[in-house]
């Protein structure tokens, strides 16, 4: 007597994609597009985007070994590289519109507007840079007054970083330093401070001057920071180094130099505006020569596509579209 051992239906396959990674109770059906955590439905897709704080939107920068990279990813690449260089010849032909920052703010236009009162000479990046986005500086109209942020570095100290915001410009240099360091509750400034601010050297990031990355102006502490920037150009807000040994590193320019100085910064930001002019006379006739190519070979198309039809319509017979050749050729020369 056998016996059959009967199976049921074939086993239910696993879900593709898992579980969802929210709920872990039903299966997933979608991915997100940047953080990948699967979901089974709009609940745990907004639940995910709340814990995770994502937006769903992909990362097109995010690496991929090239194992993994499929045709879908090639391509993307492809156009971000192409948007990436569309974006890049616009901000160039564009360099000497930005220049001129005629679309600032009405709180930049008028600081720079009290900054010019001043004879001090500010400058200011564009919104997406940091330094932009950091600036708090200010001009408070009621007290006809500029308040300054300041950023401080200690060179001594790794070059640290401290800043300070609404920075009267009648005080005292040497009074607002003295403010920084005893506001420091931390023990990182106490040689600073058993020095005593009359025996620390301070200077001013020297701004838009050639060579500028080791250059400095020499500033008094007892003088206030009003008086301290007359002359200078800021970029977005003051750089303040202070130190307490020799500052032999650095070139610091002497209140001698300042005309020559100005006279240099003023000669290279003309040489800078005559490149960017050039540039994009050269990007101008490029695009004007590539235009009038483009017309040159359209009516040479043109032109090709009248012969062609002219020569379709011609007569069939390719080899001998004369009919004199054909009685030349036909001809019974034996018989001559």
């Amino acid at each position: 007597m056998s016996v059959e051992i009967c199976t049921s239906s074939e086993e239910k396959p696993l879900p593709r994609l898992g579980n969802c990674e929210v709920c872990s109770k039903v299966e997933s059906k979608y991915t997100c597009p940047k953080c990948e955590v699967k979901t089974c439905s709009l609940e745990c897709v907004n639940v995910h985007k709340k814990e995770l704080q994502c937006d769903g939107i992909r990362d097109r920068t995010k690496f991929i070994p090239i194992r993994k990279m499929t045709e879908n990813d090639f391509m993307s690449d492809y156009h971000f590289l192409e948007e990436a260089t569309r974006f890049v010849e616009l901000q160039k032909r564009n360099q000497i519109a930005t220049r001129s920052q005629s679309n600032l703010p009405q709180k930049k236009h008028k600081l720079r507007s009290a900054c010019s009162k001043r004879k001090i000479f500010i400058k200011f990046f564009k919104n997406k840079f940091s330094k932009s986005q950091e600036n708090s500086s200010y001009f408070q109209q009621k007290t006809n007054k500029i308040l300054w942020h300041l950023d401080w570095i200690f060179p001594n100290l790794e070059n640290l970083r401290l800043s300070m915001k609404n920075c009267d410009e009648e005080e005292a240099l040497g009074d607002l330093l003295s403010k920084l360091i005893d506001s420091e509750k931390r023990d990182r400034l106490e040689y600073y401070k058993s020095k005593g601010v009359g025996n620390l050297s301070i200077f001013l990031k020297a701004e838009n001057v050639k060579n500028c990355k080791n250059r400095f102006y020499s500033l008094n502490c007892k003088k206030s920071l009003k008086e301290n920037l007359v002359n200078k150009t800021i970029i977005e807000y003051p750089t303040v180094y202070v130190t307490y040994d020799n500052y032999g590193d650095y070139d610091v320019i002497d209140s001698d130099e300042e005309d020559v100085i100005r006279q240099e910064t003023k000669k290279h930001l003309e040489e800078i505006d005559s490149i960017a002019k050039e540039h994009l006379n050269f990007i101008t006739q490029l695009n004007f020569g590539e235009k009038a190519q483009t017309d040159k070979v359209k009516k040479q198309k043109e032109g090709n596509k009248k012969i062609t039809n002219k020569f379709e319509n011609s007569q069939s017979n390719l080899l001998f579209s004369n009919d004199s050749y054909v009685d030349a050729l036909s001809s019974d020369e034996d018989n001559k």
